[in-house]
């Protein structure tokens, strides 16, 4: 097996990983711990570590694809990555608000936050994966949000 494949493999084993932790905390162990302080509380304690090395993973999974593009196709498990991890996100956020108040969230406060951790998870993938995909840098996005948003007069 090649470099190239064994790290491939072992990145998308990270990051499933990962994400299969997350939802097992918010999912399978809801009787076990109620509060979405503590769930909040175990996911902050497997992030940092997992996290660092789901983001490595990803980053070069992302930079390997510049042979590919070159061929005007993408590598497996960048195509596998790119399509599922965003798609994933999204869906759990579908599934959390058509569930409530019997998902994770108990209460609209509750339902704000897991909301916004999923956003998160959103944002940080579709960072990861805009540039190649889209052609764009997520800097120069945020540039032109911020230029139209100070340019627009205050709503009196």
């Amino acid at each position: 097996m090649s470099k190239a494949a064994v790290r491939s493999v072992v990145g998308l084993g990270l990051i499933l990983g990962h994400i299969t932790a997350f939802l097992l905390i918010f999912y399978r162990l809801d009787s076990y711990t109620p509060s979405l302080e503590s769930k909040l509380g175990l996911v902050l304690s497997i992030a940092p570590i997992t996290g660092a090395f789901a983001l490595a993973a990803t980053r070069h999974i992302i930079s390997s694809q510049s042979k590919s593009t070159e061929k005007g196709r993408y590598d497996p498990f960048f195509s596998f990555l790119a399509i599922t991890l965003p798609l994933g996100f999204v869906s759990l956020i579908i599934l959390e608000l058509s569930l409530y108040p019997n998902g994770i969230s108990k209460s609209l406060e509750s339902l704000r936050l897991s909301l916004g951790i999923m956003e998160t998870g959103v944002g940080l993938v579709v960072g990861a994966f805009v540039g190649e995909l889209f052609g764009v840098q997520i800097q120069s996005i945020k540039e032109e949000i911020v230029g139209q948003s100070q340019s627009k007069p205050p709503i009196a």
